[in-house]
């Protein structure tokens, strides 16, 4: 049986901030795309987060199910403290992991031509 996967699309935006609070369920997938400067507040499962073609995209996630898939872009990733997600997929680019490099222990980096740094505030 195959899920209805609902899409919800951030394209072509600068220097914006898109808060969902827990109104996304765990059906959603959020696909970033040629944005620059956006920060994403995103407090309940959901699904998996794909960014493309983009710069400078803050992620403040919970968990995610099937996991993050960055494509050409630059991203920072904050996670709250119950911070889940199984799989970060890297092509052609860079994360900027926030925090305590331990809570991304538990998960599988594939990288491919990208760079992963860790920041401690």
């Amino acid at each position: 049986m195959i899920k209805n996967i609902n899409l919800i699309k951030i394209v072509n935006c600068k220097n914006n901030a898109y808060d969902f609070a827990n109104e996304l369920k765990t059906t959603n997938t959020i696909l970033i795309k040629n944005c620059s400067n956006i920060n994403v507040f995103v407090n309940s499962k959901i699904n998996k987060i794909i960014v493309e073609n983009s710069n400078f995209v803050n992620l403040n996630i919970t968990q995610l199910i099937s996991g993050l898939e960055i494509i050409k872009s630059k991203v920072i990733l904050n996670p709250s403290s119950d911070y889940f997600v199984p799989v970060i997929e890297l092509f052609k680019s860079s994360i900027y992991l926030v925090g305590n490099i331990d809570l991304y222990f538990n998960q599988i980096v594939l990288v491919e031509n990208s760079n992963i740094y860790n920041v401690i505030i």
